[in-house]
């Protein structure tokens, strides 16, 4: 075989065992949300099938290419996933393997203990991104190191076995690409064998069967496969599931690890309810207490004071003085949620249900004999929450509660988390004010972002980790509330269940995606109090009750509460998209640089190549969170103060009124660029997908919002002279 010919051949085959892999990728995007993992998987492929490729022009041993590229691959894993936090590193320490092997026991972790799609997030990444390096690397080593390209065909459907054997729907392109490249293989081995014919006429028999053959195949693939979909016994084959399927039963694990995500995120319906009253709040499906310093557990040994669960009859929790008279009716249906713990209102309730069903007055859930299943329904007479600002601050600590709800581990960095607890809480006198000062504390944007994505760990402490890393999806949050809490005296615990769900009229459906962890803090009389620490982006208004005029301003910059910790740490706020854009979050996996070989320099060509697309694509103005914050607080220095419970609408009216009755006025221009800001805000709260502010610049709305009611406010009388706060939402 001529060199042109031989190389024309090898770079065929290369390309060939890339879109396979290809293919292979485009099939996961059914069992894993599409994200960065994609281009990082495919990068990585390519720049190791480029490497290996030209390896081989200069090999005479048909293993050495596959080898190497194996060693690449690794250092490449352990360069890109070994540093500090999953980051990327551009040497090798000590600790480079380890931090490796507990991001792919965070990966399976995640697998485990996710429903099909599960979000994407930087173990995740790995898990794929090496996934596919050791396909391709199998791929090359059969086609052309065994010289066995036919058998490569069943080392594709590697990466195709989640997609499979979940029984998940694949895309058909992802299966075009691969059989595409499944062929294009065979025809370059094919055409390689017929190079060997010493008459024209054998090489061109061998080229026409070769290209009916591809033919062939690719109307089979195209026309007969999706027919063969529609046929009767093809929707009666079944395959064995692994982790659940798609369609299957959920539950909300008891044993909850901060490492990985609660239960099923997925947009699966779990199941829905009817009720008229709007302020109904979260449906609750069991507390916990016991904290280990890394996972919740249920307490070792079973309630001894359950009783049984009478139609009619009202559950009041233990702690609960008064409860509020039942106003509410709730019926719930069962979708697909599997669990011995029954969905139920926060506040005092009744329930009405078949079945063997008790109650834990203690924990405050309804226990079951049997499981919940799809087609259960229940309903319940609930109390709406009444507490107040008033009651729960003049309320004090005491109370009968578990000795487990003061609990705090200890670790190496307890004193470091309750040192930053004191500073948060520093303005305030009573539990209550504590506990609002934490609430905003965490909901506070400029210190947190939300994002579902986890970090390995970096020390025994997962609240200190989380205080870190500045970024954390509910579970931290509540977490993090809840033992900063008991550390400052506070009884709290953790509760598990759903936010309300999407609306139709009095209807509700409640998803995989609304499954939530939440902070209950103790007060003496009141019983057991839900607080929201978790951002706005997520859980939407934070409750009433903890959101009074006069709550302490005690939430300190980023800067300074990093700076007290014993542990040096960057304290300017992240500005990575929050989890849902892509999974394109946390910092950029670049594949270091530097290596005495060719292929060193094609990795780092593809690193220069994904960093200059995120530079690209870096936003180059704030968004919307970022500059109602700012009018926020812009607005307070002048006097106009809101809180957490304030919607954007309220406040639009609210400032409107109030600079109306110091005697000055908006102008169209300052109105509509408040209203407009407002929008922005509701949309990026509350809207299922948010739209880009596009070419909205939000910081001249935010200097001429916060110029006019600075205006307003300066003139007014000096009797006169006090903050003005802004009524919170109805």
């Amino acid at each position: 075989m001529n060199a042109p010919a031989s190389l024309t051949r090898s770079v065929v085959v290369q390309i060939a065992c890339v879109a396979m892999v290809a293919g292979g990728l485009g099939a996961l995007t059914a069992a894993v949300e599409p994200g960065r993992w994609i281009v990082m998987a495919f990068a990585a492929v390519t720049a190791i099938a480029a490497m290996v490729g030209l390896l081989r022009r200069g090999s005479r041993h048909a293993a050495m290419p596959t080898l190497a590229g194996l060693a690449l691959s690794a250092l490449g894993l352990l360069l890109g996933y070994g540093g500090p936090g999953g980051a990327a590193q551009l040497l090798l320490d000590a600790g480079t393997l380890g931090r490796v092997v507990a991001t792919a026991h965070e990966a399976a972790t995640q697998a485990n203990a996710s429903f099909p799609p599960m979000p994407s997030s930087r173990p995740i990444e790995m898990l794929v991104v090496a996934g596919a390096l050791a396909v391709y690397l199998l791929l090359d080593a059969v086609a052309v190191g065994l010289r066995a390209p036919a058998w490569s065909g069943l080392v594709a459907l590697g990466l195709w076995v989640p997609t499979t054997l979940l029984v998940l729907p694949a895309p058909l392109w992802a299966f075009v690409i691969s059989a595409t490249g499944y062929l294009l293989l065979l025809a370059a081995s094919t055409a390689s064998g017929s190079n060997a014919a010493n008459s024209l006429a054998e090489r061109a028999r061998v080229t026409s069967f070769t290209a009916r053959y591809i033919a062939a195949v690719a109307a089979a693939t195209l026309l007969v496969a999706p027919a063969l979909t529609h046929l009767p016994i093809w929707a009666s084959v079944t395959l064995p599931t692994l982790g659940g399927d798609v369609g299957g039963p959920v539950r909300i694990s008891s044993d909850l690890d901060l490492r990985a995500d609660l239960g099923s995120r997925s947009g699966q319906v779990i199941l829905t309810y009817t009720t008229a009253a709007p302020d109904l709040g979260p449906l609750r499906v069991f507390t916990m207490t016991n904290f280990n310093g890394r996972s919740w557990s249920d307490p070792d040994s079973p309630a001894n004071d359950l009783v049984p669960v009478v139609p009619g009859e009202q559950l009041v929790p233990v702690g609960v003085d008064a409860p509020a008279p039942a106003s509410a009716a709730v019926r719930v249906t069962i979708a697909r949620l599997q669990d011995v713990h029954l969905p139920i209102t926060i506040s005092p309730r009744s329930v009405t249900i078949g079945g063997r069903w008790e109650y834990d007055a203690t924990r405050d859930q309804v226990i079951g004999r049997q499981t919940t299943s799809a087609g259960l329904t229940y309903s319940m007479s609930a109390s709406i929450p009444t507490w107040t600002s008033a009651e729960l601050a003049a309320a004090g600590r005491g109370g009968d509660v578990p000795a487990e709800a003061l609990d705090v581990p200890l670790t190496s960095r307890t004193a470091a988390v309750r040192e930053v607890a004191q500073r948060v809480t520093a303005g305030a006198t009573t539990p209550y004010e504590q506990a609002v000062a934490l609430q905003n504390y965490f909901r506070d944007t400029r210190n947190f972002t939300y994002d579902t994505t986890v970090a390995p760990v970096t020390s025994d402490d997962a609240v200190w980790d989380f205080l870190q890393e500045k970024r954390g999806y509910c579970v931290h949050f509540a977490t993090a509330m809840t033992v900063m809490a008991r550390m400052l005296g506070i009884p709290a615990r953790i509760a598990v269940g759903f936010l309300p769900g999407q609306p139709t009229g009095t209807t509700y459906t409640v998803t995989g995606k609304q499954t939530h962890a939440w902070p209950e803090l103790y007060f003496a009389g009141a019983g057991w109090v839900r607080f929201e620490p978790t951002p706005a982006v997520q859980t939407g208004l934070a409750p009433a009750w903890t959101s009074p005029g006069t709550a302490p301003a005690a939430s300190p910059s980023p800067s300074a509460t990093a700076d007290s910790a014993p542990v040096p740490t960057s304290s300017a706020p992240t500005t990575a998209p929050a989890a849902g854009a892509g999974g394109a979050t946390g910092s950029v996996s670049s594949w270091p640089a530097g290596w005495p070989w060719i292929g060193g320099l094609v990795l780092l060509g593809s690193a220069l190549g994904l960093v200059g697309l995120r530079r690209h694509r870096r936003r180059t103005t704030i968004d919307p969170e970022e500059a109602w914050a700012s009018l926020r607080r812009r607005t307070s220095g002048a006097g106009v103060q809101w809180t957490d419970a304030s919607t954007p609408r309220a406040v639009v009216a609210a400032v409107t009124r109030r600079v109306s009755e110091l005697g000055g006025a908006l102008s169209d221009e300052e109105l509509a660029a408040l209203r407009s800001l407002a929008a922005a805000v509701e949309d990026l709260r509350y809207a299922p997908r948010p739209a880009e502010p596009g070419g909205v610049d939000l910081r001249r709305h935010v200097d001429a919002v916060a110029s006019a009611i600075s205006r307003a406010v300066s003139g007014r009388p000096a009797r006169d002279a006090g903050p003005t706060v802004l009524p919170s939402a109805p």
